[in-house]
């Protein structure tokens, strides 16, 4: 009787666990089954995480070596074959555009100067005479003591007078600013190669002068192949750690004797803390 009773209750238990067991497992997965029809996938926590892109700049750093120059500058040259007879400006001086700088002489000039000088004198002279003979050769003609054609000559010959007074004042004029050197533009004049005194051929350097406000670095560098320099910017080491920046402005068509691409550096700060003739890197 006993074992029959245990075996029932063994039976009851074993289906009530079933029981139990199945209604767990359907709880359990009802809410899986929700989220996966409501179509929410994609809330779900991925597996994969994929890394945005992050903008960076990279740079290439190029030594460079060059020399600070004048972006304008104007060579003075002896105009004609002379002495030197003044120095009209000091050396390493400013000067305006117009100033006297340099004036030539010497005994031809002084009578190449003279001959025009005195040609004027007797042509002024002349042409006096000439004014007064056309207008008595008009009285003359008024009073019938006189021809046409003869007041027409005095006044050919005063015309031919005058035409010669003009050209000659010109010749006198473009005399005088040969040897009279000007300065072409304003800026420091420097580089002289003449002394009062010293002999002079037409052509021949007497010094120039240059803009120190408008300055630019003449710089040689090995860029890699196809690297482009054009408004790369550069940067000029100086003393005690301070550095002078610019802009490559332009890229020269040759290259130097070594093989170096040649570029133009400028930008405000060289204009203002570099001086001409200075090496720089």
């Amino acid at each position: 009787m006993k074992g029959r009773y245990f075996a029932i209750l063994l039976a009851g238990a074993l289906i009530a666990g079933t029981f139990i067991t199945s209604w767990y497992a359907e709880i359990s997965l009802k809410p899986a089954e929700a989220y996966v029809t409501k179509g929410n996938l994609s809330a779900a926590p991925p597996l994969i995480v994929t890394a945005q892109p992050v903008r960076r700049q990279f740079y290439r750093h190029i030594p460079w070596s060059g020399i600070v120059e004048p972006r304008a500058s104007v060579t003075l040259i002896a105009q004609t074959a002379g002495r030197i007879t003044a120095i009209e400006a000091e050396d390493q001086t400013r000067v305006v555009k117009g100033t006297p700088m340099v004036r030539e002489g010497g005994p031809l000039l002084e009578a190449r100067h003279a001959r025009l000088t005195a040609k004027i004198k007797s042509l002024k002279s002349q042409l006096v005479l000439a004014r007064q003979t056309v207008k008595e050769l008009q009285q003359n003609l008024q009073a019938r003591l006189t021809t046409n054609n003869e007041v027409a000559a005095a006044q050919e010959a005063q015309l031919r007078l005058k035409d010669q007074l003009r050209q000659t004042r010109l010749n006198l004029a473009a005399f005088e600013k040969q040897i009279l050197i000007r300065a072409p533009m304003s800026g420091i004049f420097t580089g002289r190669l003449v002394s009062v005194g010293q002999d002079v051929s037409n052509g021949q350097i007497v010094g120039k002068i240059i803009d120190t406000n408008r300055l630019r670095i003449t710089a040689a560098l090995f860029p890699p192949p196809g690297f482009d320099l054009q408004g790369k910017e550069a940067t000029v080491h100086l003393r005690q750690g301070r550095t002078v920046s610019g802009i490559i402005q332009r890229l020269l068509p040759e290259a130097d004797s070594t093989g170096a691409a040649m570029v133009w550096i400028e930008g405000p700060r060289i204009d203002k803390q570099l001086r001409s003739g200075q090496m720089v890197s």
